[in-house]
């Protein structure tokens, strides 16, 4: 995976270089399957990925986020696998309820 072409799409959605180089090098340190997905929508294609039964379609679900949050959340559940099996049973808070 091309890193300045990575560190640039993260800039162009984050705007700081400083955080968007180093989201591009922690990405850089993801298992190579994960990597493939990452260049993958670097090529335009958003492409799901599972890990301990949470996938990208399930983060964007949960949290109304773009594909782009769901590959950073991701990346946490790589980095830290006891996260991931809790998020399978966390509900997002309703802010609609009760009106």
């Amino acid at each position: 995976m091309d890193f300045i072409l990575l560190k640039n799409a993260i800039t162009a959605i984050d705007g700081n270089e400083q955080i968007a180089e180093n989201q591009a090098r922690s990405f850089l340190e993801m298992p190579l399957d994960f990597q493939a997905v990452v260049e993958s929508w670097l090529n335009g294609r958003e492409e799901d990925y599972l890990f301990r039964d949470v996938s990208i379609s399930m983060i964007q679900k949960k949290e109304g986020c773009s594909y782009f949050e769901a590959l950073s959340r991701m990346k946490l559940f790589i980095k830290k696998p006891e996260l991931a099996d809790g998020y399978k049973y966390w509900r997002p808070v309703n802010k609609d309820r009760g009106r």
